[in-house]
């Protein structure tokens, strides 16, 4: 296994090939300064765009940053990125400059989002510490590369950026934590914000398991954004787990390119204490006979909140196209709410599409059931949130990571209310 990690990258090799006067390689990628300049010029996201209509652009407190009237030093975060000798890590300026990888790093480049969330793209470009690009090739028959990823941040404001490409017929499982400082370290008490952004490419055929854990300090700021682009008959897998922060804000967007491609997306959350999650997802048919299943749960006690919005849209080229998506709410105090907002956009015939949302609070028969196995109250309703979260938990493919998360949820079950 190769290891990259440290502030941004730890190999040689890529740490220095940053070009003088801090700019990039290639004309193509603005340089920090011009990121930052954009940053300040664009527009503040507006309460009544759809993606921050339930949570306010300043809650994340980015406007801090514009105080000193200059441009910050880049982020001293870690990423860390563990995969095979066979995979090929770079940062994104040496791709543009690397003739095997300009392609792909065009290809990062042209898919920077637009609208209200520019300014954020704009800021994260200029202090990410580095933008990674991680190439996965195809493999041995019936084999799969693992590629681990892990920010770690301990005070201040972080900003790790990487884009994955999966080869033509690869197959690929991918481990991204996002953690705090350890929990015996000097930086462990500290409140980070994080804002992070990621893309998936799916060639033709490849098959990817993507597993997303969020467990920052519990007062930390956390903005997540991936996107995700799938060709003709490649399939993703992708599990997500939300569990700490005071506010955790994010965006997955899934575009099924190409013909036969498909998406099953799990996602879920544990909030408790005064927690606000707010989490957006798209899943975007815009080729023929694609089809997405998406099944987002969450658990929340005290007064703690969660905010669902997810968007199916499918394209008048994609008929023949099967989409799902499923919410549910376990409210575990009368202080906790939810809400669910399913969008549907569907401009061709000759498609199935459906979409369903649940909230309310365990079940007194199920938990007395259970009691009646010989559990306390508190043991009963553990159990009942660990089956709620069963479906999310039997998609990573880590035995050691799925028995770390299950215990940690059940730590949270157990927490004071208010940490």
């Amino acid at each position: 296994m190769s290891p990259l990690s440290s502030q941004g990258v730890s190999d040689p090799a890529v740490a220095n090939d940053r070009p003088p006067h801090d700019r990039h390689a290639s004309a193509a990628l603005p340089s920090r300064d011009e990121s930052w300049n954009a940053y300040l010029s664009a527009s503040t996201p507006l309460p009544s765009s759809p993606e921050w209509r339930r949570t306010d652009y300043s809650a994340l407190g980015l406007d801090r940053l514009d105080d000193s009237g200059r441009r910050p030093d880049p982020d001293e975060s870690e990423l860390s990125i563990v995969a095979p000798p066979e995979v090929s890590i770079l940062s994104l300026e040496a791709a543009l400059s690397d003739a095997r990888f300009a392609a792909q790093a065009r290809r990062v480049l042209e898919a920077d989002p637009v609208g209200s969330y520019a300014k954020i793209e704009s800021l994260s470009r200029a202090l990410a510490a580095k933008d990674m690009l991680v190439f996965i090739p195809r493999a041995a028959a019936d084999s799969e590369t693992v590629v681990r990823i892990t920010a770690r941040s301990s005070d201040g404001f972080a900003f790790p950026r990487f884009s994955i490409f999966a080869a033509p017929e690869s197959r690929a499982i991918v481990l991204e934590e996002h953690v705090g400082a350890p929990s015996d370290g000097p930086s462990a008490s500290r409140t980070p914000t994080v804002v992070s952004f990621s893309s998936l490419f799916l060639g033709a055929g490849a098959g990817v398991k993507h597993f997303y854990l969020q467990d920052l300090p519990m007062a930390s700021r956390a903005f997540w954004r991936q996107t995700v682009e799938i060709e003709s008959r490649a399939t993703l897998a992708h599990a997500s787990l939300l569990l700490g922060g005071a506010l955790h804000k994010s965006d997955l967007a899934v575009r099924l390119r190409g013909t036969g491609a498909g998406a099953s997306l799990w996602g879920a959350l544990m909030g408790s204490g005064t927690q606000k999650f707010d989490f957006h997802s798209r899943q975007i048919h815009d080729a023929p006979k694609t089809q997405s299943r998406l099944l987002f749960n969450a658990a929340l006690k005290d007064c703690a909140r969660a905010v669902y919005t997810g968007l199916i849209r499918i394209e008048k080229k994609a008929g023949d196209s099967d989409a799902y998506q499923e919410n549910h709410n376990l409210l575990l105090s009368d202080s906790a709410r939810s809400d669910t907002t399913p969008l549907l956009e569907i401009l061709t015939d000759s498609v199935r599409c459906k979409h369903g949302a649940t909230a309310g609070a365990p079940d007194p028969e199920e938990l007395f059931y259970v009691e009646s196995r010989g559990l306390s109250p508190q043991e009963a309703e553990e159990t009942l949130v660990m089956g709620f979260f069963s479906p999310l938990l039997g998609q990573i493919h880590s035995s050691e990571l799925a028995g770390r998360l299950e215990d940690r949820v059940a730590q949270k079950l157990r927490e004071g209310a208010f940490p």
